[in-house]
């Protein structure tokens, strides 16, 4: 299919299957809107993804703090704050699973969601100061 489709038309552009520039202000044939486009649609789907995450690990780090003022301490497994401080553990915005967590200490813990990569690297690696303190608790 040809489509003509004229740049900064007062109504935008016409959405065609292939589009290529021409000339005149004319786009025809090729590749054009899909070249255009769906770098800005990936970039906004990953932007979108990870502030999808973000909330997910706020909600869960919220439950975990209120969890911790009622109990005491953190909780062995994120099943521990579902149905009283969560409805349901948020799944990671990436593979559809529940977020992942690892309690450090009794006052500690870690939550994640693996990367756009699709690879679990078990959460994000302390600086080595902060692995020290994190080992008394």
């Amino acid at each position: 299919m040809l489509a003509a489709v004229r740049v900064n038309d007062e109504h935008g552009p016409l959405v065609g299957e292939e589009f290529l520039i021409g000339g005149e202000g004319l786009v025809e044939g090729g590749r054009f809107l899909a070249a255009r486009v769906l770098p800005i649609w990936t970039d906004s789907l990953g932007v979108f993804v990870r502030k999808e995450a973000e909330h997910s690990q706020a909600r869960i780090v919220i439950a975990l703090r209120r969890y911790e003022v009622r109990k005491h301490a953190l909780p062995e497994r994120l099943e521990e704050l579902v149905p009283e401080f969560l409805e349901e553990i948020p799944p990671d915005s990436v593979d559809g699973t529940p977020m992942r967590y690892r309690r450090r200490s009794a006052r500690r813990s870690l939550v994640w969601a693996i990367g756009s990569d699709e690879i679990d690297g078990g959460g994000p690696r302390l600086p080595m100061g902060e692995a020290k303190r994190d080992r008394r608790g």
